[in-house]
């Protein structure tokens, strides 16, 4: 469960923080908007100031050292699915010494 939780958690990250016109996130505006996804794929922003600007801000979570040594076998599931997945990984915002945030 821990895992499809984590999974569901990385995967909504990515496609918000996703660079450029088809992520949520506007640079300029500094806020998150909806997208309205297109037969041909594309995307279009729909800028509107709403709740699902402000959503994303919450969903946010820091797991402690101590927390996650209770349970190493997820752990190192867990990053061995990111490092088949690198493109997740890549929205996770670094914590802890020498990063801010």
């Amino acid at each position: 469960m821990i895992m499809k939780f984590a999974e569901h958690f990385y995967y909504i990250g990515a496609a918000m923080n996703r660079p450029g016109q088809d992520g949520m996130w506007d640079e300029e505006d500094g806020f998150y908007y909806d997208l309205l996804r297109l037969p041909d794929g594309s995307a279009t922003r729909l800028r509107v100031r709403s709740m699902v600007g402000l959503l994303p801000l919450c969903a946010t979570t820091i797991t402690e050292k101590s927390m996650r040594e209770r349970i190493p076998q997820t752990m190192a599931s867990l990053q061995e699915r990111m490092r088949r997945i690198p493109e997740l990984k890549e929205t996770i915002h670094p914590t802890g010494v020498g990063h801010l945030g």
